[in-house]
C-alpha cells in the first residue's frame, strides 16, 4: 500500500475530503497546521488486533490522501494502548521514515507515556535511539517540524 500520492494531487482539501466522506472514520481526525498533517487519535483505548490493523488504516490512508512527509499524532484522547497498537505505530513510522518522513507523538497521558517507555519505544530525539520521538503538545510538537524544515 503506498504511502504518498504525486505531489499534483496533495492539498488540505484532499484530507478534507478523506475525512468528510465515505464512512465515518473512527480512529483519527486530522488538519494540516503550518504544513504538517496532525491527526488526533478518537478512540480512547488502543487494544485489540482488529482495532490496530483499523487505525493503522486510517493513519495510512491520511497521510496518503494529503502526501504528508510532516506527521504529529495527537494521543490526548487516549487512556491506554496495547502492544498490537504499538507495533503498527512502529509500522506506519517505518513506512513513513522510508519515505524521508518524520513521526512526533504528544498529547500522552502518563499511563500511555509509561506503556512507550517501558517498550523503549519513546525519546526527546531521534539519536536517543527511541523509535518515537514524543513532545508535550501538539503546538510544540509542529513546531519542531516545522523548524526541522528551515534548518535543512
Amino acid at each position: 500500500m503506498a504511502l504518498f500520492i504525486p505531489a499534483a494531487r496533495r492539498s488540505s482539501g484532499a484530507l478534507t475530503a478523506f475525512l468528510g466522506a465515505g464512512p465515518p472514520h473512527r480512529y483519527v481526525k486530522g488538519h494540516i497546521d503550518q504544513g504538517v498533517l496532525v491527526l488526533t487519535v478518537l478512540t480512547a483505548q488502543l487494544l485489540d488486533d482488529d482495532l490496530a490493523d483499523d487505525f493503522l488504516d486510517e493513519l495510512v490512508a491520511a497521510v496518503a490522501q494529503c502526501g504528508a512527509q510532516k506527521v504529529v499524532l495527537d494521543f490526548r484522547a487516549v487512556k491506554s494502548i496495547g502492544s498490537a497498537a504499538l507495533g503498527r505505530l512502529l509500522s506506519f513510522r517505518e513506512r513513513l521514515c522510508e519515505r524521508g518522513g518524520r513521526l512526533l507523538l504528544c498529547g500522552l497521558s502518563p499511563n500511555v507515556a509509561e506503556v512507550f517507555h517501558i517498550a523503549e519505544l519513546a525519546g526527546s530525539s531521534p539519536s536517543a535511539g527511541a523509535a518515537f520521538e514524543m513532545r508535550p503538545d501538539v503546538p510544540t510538537a509542529v513546531a519542531c517540524l516545522d523548524g526541522a524544515e528551515q534548518d535543512q
